[in-house]
């Protein structure tokens, strides 16, 4: 079906540029309608995808111009999963763009085959394949300086064979703004379910296309995104709260727990923090599915995996049975990645949130902000509705060995005398009463390596059990622990709960965040707190597992305790943790910039897996567990340093200065004497002496650059316009904290090239194709374009002879044209109608 304005667009032949004839629509969407079309130019007519834009959108000759360079950009990608643009038109009457036709579908299609039913999850092999394949198309695109905007299921098109290939590579940027280019990030052109944090704000980067990308592989795994709902909620969500890990979405999905780490590192809040490039995700997310203990499924290559292709209904449950839910006692592992949340300066901090109750056809419903304005408690807990299930002690074969034990714990009192300031510390293990203590703090009382409960002041006739062994901190004594709170009178209990990071030091506070689960249930917790290393969370009665996460990417998990109703059970989580101060200079006599630091931690000896990792300063905090670390630093995107291996130790903090060693190069590349090159013709690789093999460094844009390199000596090569490339001047010496310069100068001219028809009429910009010889020389091209009527070329000086092809047969050659150095030459060539 077409619209009326489709319809007068084409007119009753429905033909556009003299050799498109539409077919049905592929779709609508708000710059306009994709149809299936027959190319009648091919013999027979050749099958293409036609994008018709609607007419309020070129309007403005400066989105008509953004749009054809865009679009003549996207025609020189041959990357096999990237769409590839066959043919384009732009003019104040018309706008269409010509691509292959994907006839697969989409990636939205695959994950909800039918509309009326739930999505269908994809397999874990199938989702690394995917992501492997979209990520090199990604950092394709992005090593040339583009950056898409817009990752979506439905941008990412399949063909017949289920080959992914990304779609709509800028057009909707070039839309959304009079002023925006893919070339200049500064458009926020989006979907609000995959926009980045600083998208909402209207900046773009290429790491927004990586969490636009985690965002997809979140959905293809659990069949919907992390977060939901409308667009005011999905703003404050994207920019704000914390991402759920994949089990709060799919209850029951059997996965590596290291994939939640991972995707909360792609997904950070911080632009800066995120994973790139995007291959280095696709690596990560294979390596884990790869580890030790994954079952054959996950091991098969990228090649067999492609035989999940043509399954869609496949359940990754079949393929995934390997990954059961760790045991309720074991802690979690840490993540080899830094989860996002909470950190130091997430919002999180002392507000927490209630998920309302789950609609019919959506299980789990991201929460809802707290008003930004209402007075956050400084240990304000909510609790989660949870699904009725039997309580634990209920089950005669967990409960009978856990009253045996009970007992044996029962009939061994341990007294205990510890000198504090004075008085006498008295502990009793009795599960009735209490006796009166005067122990100032919980620590100083619970020293276990993971938790345990006890008594202190809080729980004074509370009947709570307590089994613990006195440290004494009268050296370091620790803050009074605040009363509790009054219990409400609904049955439930308190936990009154304490975080260290070694015996006699509390955590600190801001670092702090902890989810609380029912014991064997990790799916959804029923309660989240933070913002304070001592908190009193309200529980119903029965037992619970407490998960703190510190400094944004340390996690650990205390044992199972029991909340009674009515009384206060007591539990401290010692992390057994110590500190690395880290400084990056560029020099002995240099700061670095922060905004170019990224460092990653690794186990002395294993460079296989990262730690944890982050950047963005020059000074960084790392809160470690005892052993012995490497730090590697990457700077300015070409430069890596790892320091002398580092040995932490629990309650200490050791620092460690890494002097990247560093120098710098400036670099001006000019057209001719006085005038620079124009940036968004410039391309720069950068070369050690005598290997042209590795490029160690590259970029573009600009007219003017400055790398920073560790001491040695380089080369530089230039791209220029139409494929034109010149190596600099000679090599360049940098030495530690000194700056070079060097200008490269191209020495060119340029022709200016119009192509009319003979009958006056403008000849049509989609039949015009440009060939530029050097005069005598028909055996080698110089230079080629196409698609529109004026073109411009930047010439090295000498005599050229110019040829164009139009509607695909007739071939016009211009008179031999001379290219001065710094003079633009204009040659108008006629063409039949």
């Amino acid at each position: 079906m077409q619209d009326e304005w489709v319809r007068a667009i084409a007119g009753e032949s429905g033909m556009l540029g003299g050799r498109y004839v539409l077919g049905r629509s592929l779709g609508r969407g708000s710059f306009g309608q994709v149809f299936l079309a027959d190319d009648v130019k091919f013999r027979p007519p050749r099958p293409v995808a036609l994008k018709l834009l609607h007419p309020q959108f070129i309007s403005d000759p400066v989105v008509r111009e953004e749009i054809a360079v865009e679009a003549g950009v996207l025609a020189r990608f041959t990357h096999p999963y990237i769409l590839r643009v066959l043919d384009f038109e732009v003019n104040p009457q018309l706008a269409y763009i010509v691509t292959e036709v994907a006839d697969g579908g989409s990636l939205a299609q695959r994950l909800r085959p039918d509309p009326a039913q739930p999505p269908v999850p994809m397999p874990l092999p199938l989702v690394a394949l995917y992501l492997e394949q979209i990520a090199s198309a990604l950092d394709e695109a992005h090593n040339l300086g583009l950056v898409h905007r817009d990752i979506k299921p439905q941008n990412i098109l399949l063909d017949k064979t289920g080959r992914p290939m990304l779609a709509d590579f800028g057009l909707a940027a070039a839309l959304g703004s009079t002023s925006s280019s893919i070339l200049v990030e500064t458009s926020s052109s989006g979907t609000p379910l995959y926009m980045a944090p600083e998208q909402w704000a209207g900046q773009v980067g290429k790491t927004t296309d990586i969490y636009a990308l985690g965002i997809v592989i979140y959905q293809l795994i659990t069949g919907q995104p992390p977060f939901q709902g409308n667009q005011s909620s999905l703003a404050w969500q994207h920019t704000t709260a914390q991402v759920p890990r994949l089990a709060d979405r799919a209850p029951g999905l059997s996965y590596p727990p290291a994939l939640d780490g991972l995707l909360a590192h792609v997904l950070a809040k911080d632009p800066r923090q995120r994973l790139r490039p995007a291959g280095d995700f696709a690596r990560h997310f294979r390596a884990i599915l790869n580890g030790p203990g994954v079952s054959g499924s996950l091991n098969a290559s990228p090649e067999a995996a492609t035989t999940l292709l043509a399954s869609p209904g496949i359940s990754s449950a079949t393929t995934l049975e390997a990954f059961n839910s760790p045991p309720a006692d074991a802690p979690l592992p840490t993540s080899t990645l830094t989860p996002t949340g909470p950190g130091p300066a997430s919002p999180l901090r002392g507000t927490f949130f209630q998920a309302p109750s789950a609609s019919s056809d959506q299980a789990s419903i991201p929460p809802s902000p707290v008003r930004p304005d209402a007075p956050a408690p400084i240990s304000a807990v909510t609790v989660l509705p949870t699904k009725a299930r039997r309580h634990p002690l209920s089950q005669p074969f967990v409960w009978i060995p856990g009253v045996g034990l009970l007992l044996i714990g029962l009939a061994a009192v341990i007294a205990l005398l510890v000198a504090n300031n004075g008085k006498t510390t008295v502990v009793s293990t009795s599960t009735s009463t209490s006796t009166s203590i005067t122990t100032p703090s919980l620590a100083q009382t619970v020293v276990n390596s993971t938790a345990s409960s006890t008594t202190s002041p809080l729980a004074q006739s509370a009947g709570t059990q307590a089994s613990s062994t006195a440290v004494s901190c009268a050296s370091n004594p620790l803050p009074t622990f605040p009363p509790a709170p009054t219990l409400a009178a609904d049955g439930t209990g308190l936990l009154s709960l304490e975080v260290l990071e070694s015996d006699c030091k509390l955590a600190r506070g801001p670092n702090v965040y902890v989810r609380v689960f029912r014991q064997g249930d990790r799916n959804a917790s029923v309660a989240q707190a933070g913002g304070e290393a001592r908190l009193f969370i309200p529980l119903p009665p029965g037992i619970y597992e407490v998960e703190v996460t510190y400094s944004s990417d340390f996690k650990q998990t205390g044992p199972a305790v029991e909340i009674k109703s009515g009384q206060t059970s007591l539990q401290s989580i010692n992390l057994r943790v110590g500190q690395v101060n880290l400084e990056v200079t560029e020099s002995s006599n240099k700061t670095a910039r922060g905004s170019n630091v990224y460092v990653k931690v690794y186990k002395q000896g294993d460079r296989n897996t990262v730690i944890t990792q982050t950047g963005g300063e020059n000074k960084l905090n790392f809160v470690l567990r005892p052993g012995m670390y490497e730090f590697e630093v990457s700077y300015a995107d070409s430069l890596k340093v790892v320091g002398p291996p580092l040995e932490v130790k629990e309650a200490q903090t050791v620092s460690q200065k890494i002097n990247l060693a560093a120098g710098q190069i400036n670099l001006e590349v000019l057209e001719t004497v006085g005038k620079a090159a124009r940036g968004s013709n410039v391309y720069v690789k950068v070369y050690k002496q005598g290997d042209r093999d590795n490029v160690i460094t590259q970029g573009g844009g600009e007219s003017k650059y400055s790398f920073i390199l560790p001491v040695g000596v380089y080369e530089f090569e230039v791209s220029y316009a139409n494929d034109l490339k010149q190596d600099g001047p000679g090599p360049v010496e940098v030495k530690e904290g000194q700056t070079a310069s060097q200008t490269l100068n191209l020495h060119v001219g340029q022709l200016a090239l119009e192509i009319v028809q003979t009958d006056g009429k403008t000849a049509r910009p989609a039949d015009i194709y440009v060939r530029i010889y050097r005069q005598g020389d028909q055996n080698t091209i110089i230079a080629q374009g196409g698609g529109e009527a004026k073109l411009n070329f930047v010439l090295r000086p000498g005599l050229y002879e110019v040829e164009v092809t139009y509607t695909g047969d007739v071939k016009v050659a211009g008179p031999p044209v001379e290219i001065k150095e710094g003079q633009a030459v204009t040659q108008m060539i006629k063409v039949g109608s």
